[in-house]
């Protein structure tokens, strides 16, 4: 109905959940405070809960398909799956910050922002992270790239930063 209505389900947790991400109509997570991960594979009809990374507040969650996905919290805490979540292991950020959204073009090329101004970016799938600038130290809320050459950052205090490579023409 074009969003006219809004149903409520069942988490089954009592806990702050901060990031949800589907990657088709049926199956989905969420992440939360207490590190819980929840999971559905009926478009939420049913929450599970998949895993608990400890006691960490857990930001969000971005899959690139129905295997490999990561979720990012505080303390600079990035973690990677590539089984659909069942298990998840620390991919090093190197950051104590905490990190507020993930984004992947595909399973190599990814970003992560956070507090700070941080902007991390992989092209090996979070085997390593580099910082990139964002000529900010206000904190980074959520991101959205169209492509490898266009994407959005919005922050605290009304910040928004586009990104699109600078063209270098050669004499």
């Amino acid at each position: 109905d074009g969003g006219q209505n809004w149903h409520r389900q069942q988490s089954g947790v009592n806990r702050d959940l901060f990031g949800l991400h589907f990657v088709n109509p049926r199956e989905g997570w969420i992440v939360g405070d207490g590190g819980l991960i929840l999971h559905t594979e009926n478009g939420g009809q049913n929450w599970r809960l998949q895993k608990r990374l400890g006691e960490r507040w857990l930001y969000s969650v971005y899959f690139v398909d129905a295997q490999t996905g990561w979720v990012v919290g505080i303390d600079g805490l990035i973690f990677h799956t590539d089984d659909g979540g069942r298990n998840w292991k620390i991919q090093p950020s190197r950051l104590k910050n905490f990190l507020k959204d993930v984004f992947f073009l595909d399973r190599n090329e990814g970003w992560v922002i956070g507090g700070e101004g941080v902007v991390l970016h992989t092209i090996d799938g979070g085997q390593t992270w580099r910082s990139e600038s964002a000529d900010t130290t206000y904190n980074l809320n959520a991101i959205y790239m169209v492509d490898r050459h266009h994407g959005w950052i919005v922050g605290d205090l009304g910040i928004i930063l586009q990104y699109h490579p600078h063209l270098v023409s050669k004499p």
